[in-house]
């Protein structure tokens, strides 16, 4: 029983290349029904982690790579079929690719992971990241609501970016500069 939160994170991993392969062939309804799935599972296995007690370090490390694997394949995908533009999906994956190697590289040195782990406002980001691909993907909607969509989530992934380089800041201050810990 232990085992269904990261059964639920392998298969956001697993869904993704379908995701991707429905979206490249123009099959927007399949490949929107997988990435909703896939979604899914992002709140699902928290919630079912977190109230059956069953939160586990592989679930704390690989929920956050499978959301970021979920969502740059997918920005990559409909950034290569011309839904999205480019600036968009080096922007998301950018920031992701950063804040990973940035952690990576940190991780080791600091005496408190839990500074690093995802917080609300990258979960508000995530969660806006995956609800800006519905409309962009099947609803064929207007430019200027495209745009603004995009628009809104930017801002988020920028906002994110700054909060998580404020942690890692503060992070490396304490460990290195003030020798806190």
């Amino acid at each position: 029983m232990k085992e269904i939160p990261n059964i639920l994170t392998t298969l956001r991993i697993v869904l993704t290349p379908f995701v991707a392969y429905f979206l490249t062939i123009g099959d927007y309804g399949w490949g929107l029904l997988l990435f909703v799935a896939a979604a899914a599972t992002d709140a699902l296995d928290g919630i079912v982690a977190r109230r059956l007690k069953q939160t586990t370090t592989f679930g704390q490390l690989f929920d956050p790579v499978a959301d970021k694997i979920l969502l740059g394949v997918t920005f990559f995908t409909i950034a290569a079929i011309g839904i999205i533009p480019w600036w968009y999906f080096n922007l998301a994956v950018g920031r992701d690719l950063i804040l990973v190697v940035a952690g990576a590289c940190i991780a080791p040195f600091i005496n408190d992971p839990k500074r690093l782990a995802p917080n609300m406002v990258g979960k508000i980001c995530t969660a806006v990241q995956m609800a800006v691909l519905v409309p962009l993907v099947v609803l064929s909607v207007p430019w200027r609501i495209e745009h603004d969509l995009l628009v809104v989530s930017a801002a988020l992934i920028v906002i994110s970016f700054v909060w998580y380089a404020g942690r890692f800041f503060d992070a490396v201050c304490k460990r290195f500069v003030l020798d806190l810990e």
